[in-house]
């Protein structure tokens, strides 16, 4: 609740206590002297509440469910990730739709302007705040003093958890049918690749790496709206391997929470009772309520990578993944090369499992691990990379004693000290433009500089005037 208004809602009761006090006041006198609006205290007379103390009619949440959300918009807050308003909106329609579930009811989703309403209720310290685009050096400052305090906040996990333990995940990306150059040699110094240069349908996969070098089997996220037999036929493929489908072959709030059932059936038993630590990036799915009251409920501690940092500070964002995606295009090229279609989805799901186990390898998951400073525990090195690759700040020379100042060699005497010397300098290059046949347009921009000059220099000389009589 706004504190203003908390304060006139004070005056306002102590308005209303003068009025029965007093005989035949009137109410804009009485407004005046207690400085508040006069409709307010009108209404207050009348017996209307003010807001924080009516029914509320309009209210979808019971009170744990809004203790709840709550806690999820402190959460996310305390991950240094503040939920938008879209995001607080998604958060309370699933948590009607789950107690819908349970219950049975058919129940109507919130619309935008419930959400704020709700931060109207919220308890003091939350509010709306605007965030605006910042300058790229203000965001290399905050960088480096973001990253510091998250490094901080993540020591204390790293300490006591081991690194069995430890994990990140996160989304990548496969253009199906897309291949990279190579040399082949032949008679014909024309001929090209076989694979299209059209872009292929795009597949999104999750990968999940623990700390200790382990690779979980992967959840891979196929365009289109049903699973195709011929997916699964053929190859190598794992069969803990989880394909699921969205029109766009994206991930979505709903698969994120799948993913991480999918990840607690691969982990419970590796955890042995203790808890996980989650790493993964700040994208929305990650956010919802669902995914992290789950998060709490099978003691798995989620945390959030800052945003515009993972390209520093995320293991999966470094070597593994440019290794699956460098074999994933060589293996394109063998596909075509030899007559199959790499853009089929059926080839991508044969060839996979044998990709990844060439790319994602024990000894490169424990090593991004470290060149990341989570495990083991060592952050100076990241923080003294990014420091050295941070926009350089100008050294300023500054003269002492009788050395003078440096000087452009490029300027031959010194600027002029009086209108007169202005005006001078202003016939020396109307001449020399006269003799080096300068263009009609430079020359006037050159007159027009040298009266702007000469205006300047009769304006210091007045005010040196002024200040010496």
């Amino acid at each position: 609740m706004n504190s203003s208004y908390v304060a006139i809602e004070q005056r306002i009761q102590v308005a209303c206590e003068a009025a029965r006090a007093r005989k035949n006041v009137k109410i804009t006198s009485l407004a005046r002297e207690f400085d508040v609006p006069v409709s307010r205290l009108r209404a207050r007379l009348h017996g209307r509440q003010p807001r924080t103390q009516r029914t509320i009619t309009t209210k979808r949440l019971d009170d744990s469910q809004e203790a709840a959300l709550i806690s999820w918009i402190d959460t996310l807050d305390a991950l240094h990730v503040p939920p938008t308003a879209y995001m607080v909106e998604a958060s309370a329609n699933a948590i009607i739709q789950r107690s819908a579930e349970a219950t049975g009811d058919i129940v109507a989703p919130v619309n935008k302007m419930w959400v704020y309403n709700f931060v109207k209720r919220l308890p003091d310290g939350l509010h709306w705040v605007k965030q605006s685009p910042t300058e790229r050096e203000s965001i290399e400052a905050a960088d480096i003093s973001t990253l510091q305090a998250w490094y901080e906040r993540l020591e204390p996990f790293v300490k006591r958890i081991p690194p069995s333990n430890i994990y990140n995940f996160d989304e990548t990306g496969f253009q199906l049918g897309q291949g990279k150059p190579q040399k082949v040699i032949s008679r014909n110094q024309q001929r090209t690749r076989p694979l299209s240069s059209e872009r292929g349908e795009l597949l999104t996969g999750i990968e999940c790496i623990a700390a200790d070098g382990w690779l979980m089997e992967p959840y891979f996220v196929a365009p289109g709206l049903v699973h195709l037999e011929r997916w699964y036929e053929g190859g190598t493929r794992v069969e803990e391997t989880r394909i699921a489908v969205t029109s766009s072959g994206y991930s979505n709030d709903t698969l994120a929470v799948d993913w991480l059932h999918f990840f607690q059936e691969h982990t419970r038993n590796r955890a042995c009772g203790g808890p996980r630590l989650l790493l993964f990036d700040s994208h929305s799915s990650h956010l919802t309520w669902q995914f992290l009251h789950l998060c709490e409920q099978w003691n798995i501690i989620a945390f959030v990578f800052p945003p515009h940092t993972t390209y520093i500070i995320q293991p999966l964002d470094r070597s593994p993944f440019r290794a699956l995606k460098a074999r994933f295009r060589a293996k394109n090229n063998t596909i075509a090369q030899w007559g199959g279609d790499p853009e089929d989805t059926g080839f991508f799901f044969r060839e996979i499992t044998g990709i990844r186990q060439q790319a994602i390898k024990p000894r490169t998951i424990r090593k991004v691990f470290a060149d990341r400073g989570i495990y083991p525990f060592n952050p100076a090195p990241v923080m003294e990379r990014l420091d050295s690759t941070r926009s350089p700040t100008p050294e300023l020379h500054w003269p002492t004693g009788d050395t003078p100042p440096p000087q452009s060699s490029s300027i031959l005497r010194p600027p002029p000290e009086s209108a007169t010397q202005a005006r001078r300098s202003q016939e020396n290059m109307s001449r020399r433009s006269d003799r080096e046949a300068i263009q009609l347009d430079t020359r006037r921009q050159i007159n027009r500089l040298s009266r702007q000059v000469i205006q300047m220099a009769e304006e210091i000389s007045l005010l040196t005037s002024t200040i010496q009589h």
